[in-house]
């Protein structure tokens, strides 16, 4: 109801607050079409229109039409970016969900080719990796960073995806990304993004949305829907963005939260309220696994350096089916 929507807006909205100001984006109605590209040739072919799959410009969130097509009027002319909810049948991409938006962006469409999932992948369930606080700052740090990664691409069964639960380099510039994304290198699976607090220190996300796109998204697999919050950032868009996002959604599925901070006690009876199936979380330096009435919550370990709880360096393996054992 209106009421507990409201408190839940204002609960969720600790840290810094910024909101992009009216005009202050891309100027004109955002549209296009989203599609499974199943002969790569990046344009929409017969039979290849995905209907009913989610598009934002952090804002609003629309569904596709059965034509594929997408039209987000854009009202308040503040979008930064425009991204789609990759479906559970579509392979995952790190960078092909999303288009970054200007003020000088030409009006034009923006579609998005996504590749079909692979016919041998299970669709009721889902594993991945979870990972976090890996502060890469230096190029000793760069090639410990390397070797922890080489441990992900070693893993048999190969993970879905990757998922980095913030603080990917220690002060947010321009040369640690640089050496961060070095490392992380090119998989076999797609890495997702979280922003934490090293990660925008100057708090405007700039460099992050550079590498990594929205700070804020959500994507279907294995009948999960994943949804990538930012709590460092806390901005009016992306609590009205969330709500849609649970409307349109979050009735009749698992929902599994990403952030970088951990979920308060607080935080843990709203998550219960919405029927939230977990939530991962990093920041901590430590190792946790916490239980609430519905909600699970995991801190994720530090992946290339000790815990301050004396925890060895690590990272999560979670799978999760479709009846939400985790």
């Amino acid at each position: 109801n209106t009421i507990f929507w409201a408190s839940f807006i204002l609960a969720l909205s600790a840290g810094n607050h910024s909101a992009f100001a009216l005009g202050d984006g891309y100027p004109y109605p955002i549209h296009g079409y989203v599609f499974l590209d199943y002969n790569s040739n990046r344009r929409l072919d017969v039979r290849e229109a995905c209907s009913g799959v989610g598009v934002s410009d952090g804002f609003q969130v629309v569904l596709t039409d059965t034509n594929g097509y997408y039209l987000l009027t854009n009202s308040e002319r503040c979008a930064k970016a425009v991204f789609v909810s990759q479906p559970s049948n579509a392979r995952k991409t790190s960078f092909g969900f999303y288009r970054l938006l200007e003020t000088n962006t030409p009006d034009q469409g923006f579609d998005f080719p996504l590749k079909p999932l692979d016919p041998s992948c299970p669709t009721n369930s889902t594993f991945f990796a979870a990972i976090g606080d890996i502060h890469t700052d230096t190029a000793a740090n760069r090639d410990q960073q390397n070797a922890a990664m080489n441990e992900l691409r070693g893993l048999t069964p190969v993970p879905d995806f990757t998922v980095v639960l913030g603080d990917s380099v220690e002060n947010g510039t321009g040369l640690q990304f640089d050496r961060y994304q070095e490392a992380e290198g090119t998989n076999r699976f797609a890495v997702f993004h979280v922003s934490g607090n090293h990660d925008d220190v100057n708090g405007d996300g700039v460099e992050f949305r550079k590498r990594f796109g929205p700070d804020y998204y959500s994507f279907d697999h294995g009948g999960v829907h994943f949804i990538v919050r930012n709590v460092m950032t806390a901005s009016r868009n992306q609590n009205i963005w969330l709500q849609n996002e649970l409307a349109t959604f979050g009735p009749g599925k698992l929902v599994v939260f990403f952030q970088h901070f951990v979920p308060t006690a607080d935080d843990l009876e709203i998550f219960d309220r919405l029927n939230i199936h977990s939530v991962f979380s990093a920041h901590w330096h430590s190792d946790k696994y916490v239980q609430s009435a519905k909600t699970i919550s995991w801190n994720i370990p530090p992946f290339i350096m000790g815990g301050v709880d004396c925890s060895p360096r690590g990272f999560g393996l979670a799978h999760i089916d479709s009846k939400g054992s985790l």
